[in-house]
């Protein structure tokens, strides 16, 4: 079985140099899976075509080398394309193999997909683990039922003899995370996901995720139209610690980048995690995303004391009104109070905005520029494009025209082959707001990105918290990706 996490650096466009060195990350949901075919006794391998940087030949060379059985891609709406480019190229060297399709992508419009792209053969909705590995098993099974088998797996969604597309109905998501294996790491090359950690320079950088789910309703999240909805499940702090023993000892890696959607959900966990990374004597760094109004002064204290060294915030917009209108449930005082806090901590604060909003105007995107410049106790920041993605609350809006707010191309929201090209959040827009025109938002982002750090407060704070080397490369990447195209 071979698992593939397709080349996507391109829909960063004149950013992609910059994350490349500052956010990739380990394919954490491919490992998971390859873990779960292994221990149901399949032979597994994974290529992240992004990380190594292979051509299409390349990857294909690689797959047919590996020769496998059935072939397995990630996607999201954003990077659909490049996972349809590389099931093409797949297809031409191994006809025979079937591909199945998973990801935010699959579980939103898998039905659509086999619909309209015979490359794949299957997709997933749902969690991953037990749908591939039931796969697996039916694609493997000496007899000859192979067509009960598929409609016995939920979540599966497959043609039928007569290749009419069926949509098996999703199973119960489990609430056990702790019954998955840990991800199968092994199969990963661990040196080539590094980032820039503070007061450390360029690390070599582990994934990891405590809990699935949000119990948030955002409206630029596509989390409702999931099978699990709003369901959150979590991990018990002794299954992390386990996990985190492996990737600190067993694989010396020394910082951690944990991708729940809101790391600090219950408190009470992680001071668990906290005090057990002190009683196993792990040494190591890590990092996460929280919200202003779910951490306290003493549970960030705890949290710097078991080695984070960064939190990130979503701060979305510094005008008040348009952030009332994102069904976040937070406000501006929330924010400042944990930015405050983190930093009385000793925590690093990272922050994302988003510009292109629905009702934003250029007076609201200079507000939130005025904000974040003027924030003292915010260290880094994210400057992103809206990009309404399909399944999202503020697609629909998009389509309404609420708040001013316009698809260029309206058939984006419905198309998945179409969204793939257009919704990228960094150098382009595919919306116009109000006296926001694409060109204008892409201007002003890379704006937004010079009136934050190249103030001398933003440039000295900075070089103490990375130090001269990574100040000096991370500052030629930004410049590249800001006078890029």
């Amino acid at each position: 079985m071979l698992l593939i996490q397709p080349g996507f650096a391109e829909i960063y466009g004149s950013f992609r140099h910059l994350y490349k060195r500052g956010f990739l990350n380990p394919p954490l949901s491919l490992a998971y899976l390859a873990a779960a075919l292994e221990q149901a006794g399949h032979h597994v391998d994974l290529i992240d075509a992004e990380a190594e940087a292979l051509t299409l030949a390349q990857l294909a060379a690689r797959a047919q080398a590996f020769a496998p059985q059935l072939i397995g891609y990630t996607a999201t709406s954003v990077d659909y394309a490049q996972a349809v480019a590389a099931a093409r190229r797949l297809k031409q060297t191994l006809p025979q193999v079937p591909a199945i399709i998973g990801g935010v992508h699959a579980n939103l419009f898998g039905a659509q997909i086999l619909a309209e792209e015979a490359l794949f053969d299957y997709a997933a909705r749902g969690d991953g683990e037990p749908l591939i590995t039931a796969l697996a098993d039916a694609l493997t099974a000496p007899d000859a039922s192979l067509s009960a088998r598929l409609a016995a797996i939920p979540g599966l969604i497959f043609r039928n003899a007569d290749g009419a597309v069926t949509a098996n109905p999703p199973g119960q998501a489990t609430r056990d995370l702790d019954a998955y294996p840990h991800p199968a790491r092994r199969l990963l090359k661990d040196a080539l996901y590094i980032r820039a950690i503070p007061r450390q320079g360029y690390v070599v950088t582990a994934s990891s995720m405590t809990s699935r789910g949000c119990p948030y309703g955002c409206v630029y999240c596509a989390i409702d139209a999931l099978p699990e909805g709003r369901l959150t499940r979590f991990r018990s702090a002794a299954n992390v610690l386990e996990e985190l023993e492996e990737i600190v000892n067993g694989r010396g890696v020394t910082h951690v980048a944990f991708n729940d959607d809101c790391l600090t959900l219950k408190p009470e966990r992680i001071f668990e995690l906290c005090e057990g990374i002190h009683a196993r004597g792990l040494k190591f760094t890590w990092e996460g995303l929280s919200r202003g109004d779910l951490v306290t002064p003493e549970l960030l204290r705890a949290m710097r004391r078991a080695g984070m060294t960064r939190l990130s915030f979503g701060i979305e917009s510094g005008d008040p009104q348009i952030l009332a209108t994102l069904n976040k449930g937070e406000t501006l005082a929330h924010i400042e109070a944990g930015l405050r806090w983190a930093k009385e901590a000793g925590i690093v604060t990272r922050g994302s905005v988003i510009i292109g909003l629905p009702h934003e105007t250029r007076a609201s995107v200079r507000r939130t520029f005025r904000y974040i410049t003027g924030l003292k106790t915010l260290d880094q920041v994210n400057i992103n494009i809206l990009q309404p993605y399909p399944g999202t609350e503020v697609a629909r809006m998009t389509q309404r025209g609420v708040g001013g707010a316009r698809l260029i191309a309206p058939e984006v929201a419905d198309n998945p082959l179409a969204a793939g090209g257009q919704l990228r959040r960094f150098g382009s827009a595919s919306v116009t707001v109000n006296d926001l025109t694409p060109k204008r938002l892409a201007r002003l982002q890379k704006q937004g990105f010079f009136r934050f750090y190249l103030r001398p407060r933003a440039m000295w704070n900075n070089l103490k918290i990375a130090g001269w080397r990574v100040c000096l490369q991370d500052g030629v990447g930004l410049l590249r990706s800001l006078v890029g195209s």
